[in-house]
C-alpha cells in the first residue's frame, strides 16, 4: 500500500531549550495533518530513514554533515531549517552566517526565518540561496512567552515562587569564558556558534565574557550582601560549567545554583531577571517581564545588541544596584512587548501572530509537492538509500561506542569524562511521555484542538506525536 502520510523529524539537542517550542510546533503539524517524529538527535536520526516522505527539521549544520544531507534527500526527505539561534547575533552577523555553510545551500528545501532582517543578512551572504525557499516567520520559543500560553507554566512557577520566596533571578551565558569542556573543546562541541575566526584565533572573545562574568559575580556577591532577606538564583546556561558558580558562592546562604526546568518557570516567578546579553532576556520580554542588561563593558561586536535593548541598561555597578531597589520595591506590570515590539520585529517577527502556526500552514500547502518529490529522489537513489542511511546510523553507535571505551580504557582522564558525562546530561536529561502529555493538556486549554492530539513512544527518548486519527503506515 502506497504511503503519503509525511513525518516531521524534530530532533532536540537541549531539552531546556527546545522541548517546549519544538512539541508546540508538533502540535500544530499533527493539527495541520502531519505525523511528528519528536525526541533526541541520536533516536531521531536513526529512525527518520524508514520515513519516507519526512521533513528533518534542521537547528544549525555544518559542511562536515553533508554526507548526511545527501542521505536525507537520497531517502525521500527534505531539510526544512529553523535555527535554535536565529535572531540574537552580534553586529557583524558573524555567528549567523557561520550557520549557512555555502556547501550545504544546494540542500535546503526550505528556511524559516526569525525576522526580515536575517533574511536580508541571508541573501546577502549567501548569493545562491533560492529567494523563493525564505519564509519569515519568527520561531516558536517566542510564542510560548505570550501572556496567552502563561498556563504552561504557572503552576511550576507558582511552586517555585512558594519555594524560593521573593528572588532575583540571573541568566548567564558565558559559554566562552566557562564552558563545561573548557575553551577548545567548548568551540568544537557547538559548531556555527563561534562565526568570526580572528575573535576566536586571539581569544578576544573568552577575554571578553571572562571580564563580564568576573563584574556579574562581583554584582551579585554585592547584592547578596544588600538584601539577605531577598533569595538570588544563578541560572548558567546548559553548555556552562555549574561547578564554577557552586565554588564561587560557596557560603552565601542566599545565592542558589540551579540550572533545572525551563527558564520560562523561572522568570515568570521572578522579581527582576539580570543578564548582560542572553536570548532569555527577549523571551522575557515577550511576557512583559522586566529585565536589567548588565554592562560593565559592552562591545557588540561579541554581544548581541538586542537583548540589550528590551532590557534597563546597568552599565555600572552603582546603576544596577539602584534598578534592583526599584524593582524589589515596587513591581510593576509593563507591557514590554508593546513598548518594544519595533524594535523585536525586525528580528523576531512573531509579535503579532504564533510563528508555529504559521509554519504549519506554509507545509501544509506543500504537501502534495513533498509526496510526489520524495517519489522521485528515492528513484534517481534506488537501493543506494537504505546502505547509505544504515552506514550514517551505524557510524554514529561505533562513534557512541568508542566513547564508551574510551572511558573504560581511561583514555581520557576522570576530569573529561565527568565533564562530558555532564556537558551531555545538561543537555538532554531524558523525556518523558507523561510530561509531554501534561504539557499538550495545558496548550488544549487554550486551544482545544490540541485534546485530540496522541503520544506514542517509540524509544527512550523517541516520540511520535499526531491527531488520534491517524493512521500509522512508517516501518519501525
Amino acid at each position: 500500500m502506497e504511503n503519503n502520510t509525511i513525518t516531521c523529524c524534530l530532533p532536540i539537542e537541549i531539552k531546556s531549550r527546545e522541548l517546549d517550542a519544538r512539541l508546540f510546533l508538533a502540535c500544530e503539524l499533527a493539527r495541520a495533518g502531519f505525523t511528528c517524529l519528536l525526541g533526541s538527535k541520536s533516536v531521531v536520526h536513526r529512525r527518520m530513514g524508514n520515513m519516507a516522505p519526512f521533513l528533518y527539521f534542521d537547528k544549525g549544520l555544518t559542511p562536515a554533515q553533508r554526507d548526511f544531507c545527501e542521505d536525507i534527500h537520497r531517502n525521500g526527505g527534505f531539510i526544512i531549517n529553523l535555527d535554535e539561534e536565529g535572531g540574537i547575533i552580534e553586529k557583524g552577523m558573524f555567528t549567523f552566517i557561520a550557520r549557512y555553510p555555502e556547501e550545504l545551500v544546494p540542500f535546503y528545501d526550505m528556511y524559516f526565518l526569525w525576522g526580515h532582517a536575517l533574511k536580508e543578512c541571508l541573501l546577502e551572504n549567501r548569493k545562491s540561496v533560492d529567494a523563493t525557499r525564505l519564509f519569515v516567520t519568527g520561531h516558536p520559543r517566542f510564542d510560548l512567552r505570550k501572556k496567552k500560553y502563561e498556563v504552561l507554566y504557572k503552576e511550576k512557577a507558582d511552586l517555585l515562587r512558594e519555594k524560593y520566596g521573593n528572588y532575583i533571578l540571573v541568566n548567564t551565558s558565558f559559554a566562552y569564558a566557562n564552558h563545561v569542556l573548557g575553551y577548545e573543546k567548548g568551540i568544537r562541541a557547538l559548531p556555527g556558534h563561534f562565526g568570526n575566526e580572528d575573535h576566536r584565533k586571539d581569544g578576544i572573545d573568552k577575554a571578553y565574557y571572562r571580564l563580564v562574568q568576573y563584574y556579574v559575580v562581583g554584582a551579585i556577591l554585592h547584592i547578596a550582601e544588600q538584601h539577605p532577606d531577598i533569595r538570588i538564583v544563578v541560572r548558567p546556561h546548559p553548555s556552562e560549567l555549574v561547578r564554577f558558580y557552586e565554588d564561587v558562592f560557596s557560603g552565601h546562604d542566599n545565592i542558589s545554583i540551579i540550572q533545572e526546568g525551563c527558564v520560562q518557570e523561572w522568570n515568570m516567578s521572578a522579581l527582576v531577571v539580570i543578564h548582560h546579553d542572553c536570548t532569555t532576556a527577549v523571551e522575557a520580554a515577550f511576557s512583559g517581564i522586566p529585565t536589567i542588561s548588565y554592562c560593565p563593558i559592552r562591545d557588540n561586536n561579541f554581544a548581541p545588541e538586542l537583548p540589550m535593548l528590551v532590557s534597563d541598561v546597568a552599565s555600572s555597578e552603582a546603576e544596577l544596584m539602584r534598578l534592583v531597589d526599584k524593582y524589589i520595591s515596587e513591581r510593576r506590570e509593563r507591557d514590554i512587548l508593546e513598548e518594544k515590539k519595533d524594535i523585536i520585529r525586525p528580528w523576531i517577527a512573531n509579535v503579532d501572530y504564533d510563528a508555529a502556526t504559521r509554519i504549519a500552514s506554509c507545509l501544509a500547502e506543500k504537501k502534495l509537492f513533498f509526496v510526489e518529490e520524495s517519489k522521485k529522489r528515492i528513484a534517481r537513489h534506488g537501493s543506494q538509500r537504505v546502505r547509505k542511511i544504515s552506514m550514517y546510523a551505524l557510524l554514529g553507535s561505533i562513534r557512541l561506542l568508542a566513547r564508551r571505551i574510551a572511558n573504560r580504557c581511561c583514555v581520557w582522564d576522570v576530569t573529561e569524562r565527568m565533564r562530558r558525562r555532564e556537558y551531555a546530561c545538561q543537555k538532554m536529561p531524558g523525556i518523558e511521555k507523561d510530561e509531554l502529555e501534561s504539557k499538550i493538556s495545558s496548550l488544549a486549554q487554550i486551544n482545544p484542538e490540541f485534546a485530540h492530539i496522541v503520544v506514542e513512544r517509540l524509544d527512550a527518548d523517541g516520540f511520535r506525536i499526531s491527531r488520534a486519527s491517524t493512521e500509522y503506515n512508517h516501518s519501525q
